[in-house]
């Protein structure tokens, strides 16, 4: 069994975007009744699963470095 790689929406009504959450971004996170809650510095932040796949051997090697 591989890797799962979760997508997630983030949204704001203040239009903060932490600098930690880019594109293909690896972060701590954890997973509790269909929301993600995002462990970045500035603190947690909420987040909704939109979709999730199995990682590919050259996304882990990556992820690694």
């Amino acid at each position: 069994m591989g890797t799962k790689v979760y997508d997630v929406k983030y949204e704001t009504a203040l239009g903060y975007f932490p600098t930690t959450l880019v594109s293909e971004a690896s972060i701590d996170a954890r997973l509790e009744h269909g929301r993600m809650y995002l462990e970045t510095p500035a603190g947690e932040l909420k987040a909704s699963v939109i979709g999730q796949h199995e990682a590919k051997s050259h996304t882990l090697a990556q992820s690694t470095r």
